[in-house]
């Protein structure tokens, strides 16, 4: 694109000079996204979400123009030598495929949470003992407390995050297991049937599970680095997800 100054037709007799100031056009890079519906991190009906916002922002900044395609099976077809795909979104280095990963892009993380004026202390999983719960499918067994909560007549399992948000604020559970952003969103869902005024306890008592992009080009994933560590310098990162999430824990995070 040209500009020059602000008279767009510069009289040939005067001896004014004119700058013109050329911007490279920016390339397009095409990364597989999940294909189902993962609030906040990927909203399938929109083409938003907190993870698509970082991730276009990021390459963005390195004057990338990303494309997202949101399919199946994104592993197996990156890895086809034939398929269009860049990079893919997210992985763990744990998983070995070739390809060069990216700096994290963002991390999981599985909480307890409880209401500040409940009274509770939750220090550690042996905690959750004799606690009424709600979690996640598959909780005990993902989040290594099996054993603990075997004996526990008040442990339930369950996949509606809006309904478990209601049960706690209502007092019929003492805790939830959640990831930190799904609460965060799911609970300003459902923000007018509940007393907002009421803050939360978010204990971190499980791991952390930080996810990469994988790229077949070493120059597009040292690009989106680079482009992710200016969305980091800044507020931009803590603003994108403050939009998905609208939550009071968020000044007291250290995001990595």
């Amino acid at each position: 694109m040209l500009s020059c100054s602000e008279n767009n037709e510069p009289n040939q007799h005067n001896n004014t000079n004119v700058t013109y100031k050329v911007e490279k056009e920016a390339t397009e890079v095409h990364i597989g996204v999940p294909s189902k519906n993962l609030p906040p991190y990927f909203i399938y009906w929109n083409r938003k979400g907190m993870e698509h916002d970082i991730l276009h922002e990021a390459f963005q900044n390195s004057n990338y123009k990303p494309i997202f395609s949101y399919i199946q099976n994104r592993e197996e077809i990156f890895l086809k030598n034939k398929s269009n795909l860049d990079c893919i979104s997210t992985v763990t280095e744990k998983l070995g495929y070739d390809g060069f990963y990216s700096h994290n892009v963002i991390t999981y993380q599985d909480v307890a949470i409880y209401l500040k004026d409940s009274g509770l202390n939750i220090n550690s999983k042996i905690d959750l003992a004799d606690k009424k719960i709600e979690a996640f499918n598959d909780a005990n067994k993902y989040l290594d407390i099996k054993d603990i909560v075997a004996n526990n007549p008040f442990y339930y399992e369950h996949s509606g995050k809006a309904s478990q948000i209601l049960l706690l604020y209502r007092g019929k559970v003492d805790v939830l297991l959640m990831d930190k952003y799904l609460f965060f969103y799911f609970r300003n869902k459902v923000k007018k049937l509940i007393d907002m005024d009421r803050k939360v306890e978010v204990r971190p008592i499980f791991s952390k599970h930080p996810y990469q992009i994988l790229c077949k080009d070493k120059k597009i994933r040292d690009d989106f680095n680079y482009g992710l560590s200016v969305l980091y310098t800044g507020e931009r990162h803590q603003q994108i997800v403050k939009k998905y999430t609208n939550n009071e824990y968020l000044h007291n995070e250290k995001f990595d």
